[in-house]
């Protein structure tokens, strides 16, 4: 099904979202079309090196795009792929979170992806979408100015910390010993959490839970979303919960990236990595980068934990995240 963005009427353009087009001419046509997994290819044509490398997309397209709460759509000019967004409904549909976006170096600056975000935002305010969420890395000027303006609220900000391990993954696990006080969580761990409002505020402050790199409120609804495939949760239970990690895994340009949210305190950490690494070694066994999130506040702490697991700290692309949501009804 193709959903015109451009329509041509009489050899004449009609322009609907009043984008800046100087690179159309009369006998360009400009479509928007829902992307599924056999558009693979045309997709990553758009543009390779996105998000200096980390990019998550490739590898987990096919499960993304197929997945009944995710929608992606792509901007076609001339039957060529030129532009894609893909989102994601979380919060029992009141959501939408933009997942992943990448626009052809031969068309930035004209508009085309911005009428394309606007585009999927009009399609999802015609349901039950009323929030749009979405992450931002402290290297995005326009947004970092526009926060330091006060022209955006952020929900949550997260120090990113790029760590590649000293060792082989194998040994050192061995040299790690076993956990004693922490687990994977399972969805009823996670259900428990969330009917607990002290948990939830001692871990939660922000009342939302990152996993995958997609921000989720502290609803029932979203625990079967968090718990997949791509995702590893972690969590230490002494009395009370004191520690939950999120961890999700995928292969991109840089190699073999993982993802970790850290909730809590850091005096389990290191339980929580041994899980993790054990969980990797289905993927890979050395050439491994983390990239882990925690509260600034937590730099000290967290950075000591690293340390002793014997994990050395990179030179990342980008040294925070902010999490942002606008009300769109």
């Amino acid at each position: 099904m193709l959903l015109d963005v451009y329509k041509v009427l009489n050899g004449k353009r009609k322009n609907t979202y009043g984008m800046k087009d100087s690179m159309m001419t009369d006998s360009e046509q400009r479509e928007v079309r829902r992307v599924t997994d056999a558009d693979y290819d045309d997709v990553m044509s758009i543009r390779s090196s996105v998000y200096d490398g980390y990019d998550y997309l490739p590898f987990q397209f096919k499960s993304l795009i197929n997945h009944p709460d995710n929608e992606g759509y792509a901007t076609i000019l001339n039957g060529k792929f030129v532009a894609f967004c893909l989102v994601s409904k979380v919060d029992g549909g009141e959501t939408m979170v933009t997942r992943a976006g990448r626009i052809n170096k031969q068309f930035e600056g004209h508009g085309i992806y911005k009428a394309l975000k606007s585009f999927i935002k009009q399609r999802q305010c015609n349901g039950t979408v009323c929030y749009h969420a979405y992450i931002a890395t402290n290297t995005n000027h326009l947004i970092s100015a526009a926060i330091s303006r006060g022209e955006l609220a952020v929900l949550e900000k997260k120090n990113t910390v790029f760590y590649n391990p000293e060792h082989d993954l194998r040994a050192l696990i061995e040299v790690m010993g076993s956990p004693k006080y922490s687990r994977i969580m399972s969805p009823t761990d996670m259900e428990d959490i969330f009917q607990s409002n002290e948990a939830c505020t001692k871990l939660f402050p922000a009342a939302r839970i990152m996993c995958n790199i997609v921000p989720y409120r502290l609803k029932k609804s979203n625990i079967p979303l968090i718990f997949s495939d791509l995702t590893l949760l972690v969590g230490t239970y002494d009395s009370e919960w004191q520690l939950v990690t999120c961890g999700s895994y995928s292969k991109c340009e840089k190699g073999h990236v993982y993802e970790l949210y850290v909730y809590g305190n850091s005096c389990f950490m290191s339980e929580h990595v041994i899980i993790h690494l054990n969980y990797i070694l289905k993927y890979c066994h050395s050439g491994l980068e983390l990239l882990l999130h925690y509260n600034e506040n937590q730099v000290r702490a967290f950075g000591t934990e690293m340390k002793k697991c014997q994990f050395i700290e990179l030179k990342g692309s980008w040294k925070s995240e902010y999490l942002l949501e606008n009300k769109l009804k």
